[in-house]
């Protein structure tokens, strides 16, 4: 019998990254029209995309707003905790 490793939980960035990779595709959105709409750099989001930089709480205000979305749906509570 073979063993599978225990699926990890993915980090709030990785949670945000699959969000904005979700709904780029879904809406057939630009990364370039949602950096703008952000008020961040194109090359910037594509280093959070890429996984080489995390986004600030600033930053990831401002992706949720410009995907009109909360906080909360793109890092869901238990990947953050504010104490």
């Amino acid at each position: 019998m073979i063993r599978q490793a225990p699926k990890r939980e993915a980090s709030p960035v990785e949670e945000l990254i699959a969000f904005i990779n979700q709904h780029l595709q879904e809406r057939g959105r630009s990364v370039a029209a949602l950096a703008a709409d952000a008020g961040i750099s194109r090359i910037y989001l594509y280093k959070i995309l890429r996984g080489e930089s995390e986004p600030s709480l600033t930053v990831s205000l401002r992706l949720a707003r410009a995907m009109n979305a909360s906080i909360g749906e793109i890092c869901p509570e238990n990947s953050v905790s504010l104490h």
